[in-house]
Parts: C-alpha cells; sequence; structure tokens
C-alpha cells in the first residue's frame, strides 16, 4: 500500500484514478448509446443492461441479476416489470423448480437484443481501434486482474 503522504499527494490527480476514468468511458457510452440507439426500443440505459445480462444468461432468476450488475435488487424487480410489460422478457416459474422463477427473452427482446448488442460491438471495435491486437490482448488481461482484485478490496 502506498504511504500517506503518495495518497496526499495525489488527492486530486484524476487522471490516475481508475474509477474516475471509468466513469468518464461508461458516461460517454451511456450518453451516446441512448441518444442514438436504446430510445428506439423506449428502453431506459438500466432496461436495456437487464435486457442484455438476460440474454447472456438465460435462464436465470431475478435474483442471479444482482450478480451480474450494478443494479440493485428493488430497481431490478420495476426494470422486470416493464420489460415483461412490453413483451421483451418472460418471467415464468422454472419446471424443474415450481417455486423459482426464471427469466429469458421473448421474441421481441432478442431482436433488440441482437441489434444493440451489434451497435455496441460496432462501438466497442472503434474505440478499441486505437490498440494493436496484442495491446487489446494485454488491456483485457489487465482489466481482469483489476477486476479480481475490486473484487478483493472493495468486497462488502
Amino acid at each position: 500500500m502506498a504511504g500517506s503522504e503518495d495518497l496526499q499527494s495525489s488527492a486530486y490527480d484524476l487522471e490516475n484514478r481508475i474509477f474516475y476514468r471509468f466513469s468518464l468511458l461508461v458516461g460517454a457510452h451511456v450518453r451516446h448509446f441512448t441518444r442514438n440507439h436504446i430510445k428506439k426500443y423506449k428502453l431506459s440505459t438500466q432496461n436495456w443492461l437487464i435486457l442484455t445480462v438476460i440474454g447472456r444468461f438465460a435462464p436465470l432468476a431475478p435474483s442471479e441479476l444482482a450478480d451480474h450488475t450494478s443494479v440493485s435488487r428493488d430497481k431490478i424487480t420495476r426494470i422486470l416489470d416493464q420489460l415483461v410489460e412490453q413483451g421483451m422478457v418472460s418471467r415464468k416459474p422454472d419446471e424443474a423448480d415450481r417455486r423459482r422463477l426464471v427469466l429469458t427473452l421473448l421474441s421481441k427482446g432478442k431482436r433488440a437484443c441482437e441489434e444493440l448488442e451489434m451497435l455496441a460491438r460496432q462501438i466497442d471495435a472503434e474505440i478499441l481501434g486505437a490498440l494493436s491486437p496484442s495491446e487489446r490482448t494485454q488491456f483485457f488481461d489487465f482489466m481482469s486482474r483489476i477486476e479480481a482484485q475490486a473484487k478483493v478490496t472493495l468486497a462488502e
């Protein structure tokens, strides 16, 4: 761990603060994506995130969504209600365990997810185009190490 004078000398050195930098990137991406793409589907940013996570990990229980997102459990319930009402998500009892609800995408949700995922990948590719292929590999290796350490450091 850095000495206290190291921490104090860079207290306002935001350019070297990982969460500050990530928040700027995420904010720019969310604003762009909201303005140019997800409004077409009448989705909020959090609705899009939940829809994408369901598309990736379905079938899954509503309680499992919190493990894959930064969205609180109370907000997840409201978002799921909206996505079910819009005909994008199915919320049905699990055939193997009737006490458990499972979420899956309906055809409308799949179409939205596929189109939005393609657009998100194009944006990622353009942004990551600033790096060489080996730098991209290194970047994702670094991200994995940072995420693993963050889980340890930020454990609740």
